[in-house]
């Protein structure tokens, strides 16, 4: 994954309705759990619990 890959998809996370960013880390999850050590799966998961995490005002 290009540097450029990875602030598209921040940015597509960041535009994400409250539902589909839910979906989102609720794949993740499941993903993580299967590949913990995968570092794109990491970034991402990191990516949309910032985002989750600001919106809800934890951040």
């Amino acid at each position: 994954m290009t540097p450029a890959d990875l602030a598209r998809i921040a940015t597509e996370i960041k535009d994400m309705g409250p539902g589909d960013l839910a979906r989102l880390m609720d794949a993740l999850g499941l993903m993580l759990y299967d590949a913990p050590d995968d570092p794109e799966l990491r970034l991402l998961a990191a990516a949309a619990a910032i985002t989750f995490d600001d919106r809800a005002g934890l951040a």
